[in-house]
């Protein structure tokens, strides 16, 4: 049986992942925050690579700051893979839709824009 990922030197090149693997493998990327200690959230890595650069490591640096305190130095990234008997009862944060938002300035009569 093959060491589980969790268990690998990160240190080591060849056992880290990039999101494209990751999501390949079908694997899950959990996110816990070491300073505010709020439970995990967990992310399928096929989502992520749809507002994610593709070649990015997954581990460093992490994908987004804790919500709470905001510090993306403190994000532990582990990647979990996809297991039959958390089917129906394990909670993913699951990306729904990508949201365009217009952005608006001031401006004088007249001017040109920038």
């Amino acid at each position: 049986m093959p060491t589980p990922h969790h268990l690998k030197n990160l240190a080591i090149p060849s056992n880290r992942y990039t999101l494209r693997e990751a999501a390949s493998q079908g694997q899950i990327l959990s996110l816990r925050c070491l300073r505010c200690f709020r439970p995990p959230v967990l992310f399928l890595a096929s989502d992520l690579l749809q507002v994610l650069d593709p070649g990015r490591d997954c581990f460093i640096p992490p994908p987004f700051p804790c919500s709470k305190c905001g510090d993306s130095d403190a994000i532990e990234v582990k990647l979990r893979p996809q297991e039959e008997a958390a089917v129906g009862r394990l909670v993913i944060r699951r990306l729904s839709h990508i949201k365009r938002v217009p952005v608006w300035r001031n401006e004088r009569l007249g001017d040109r824009p920038a």
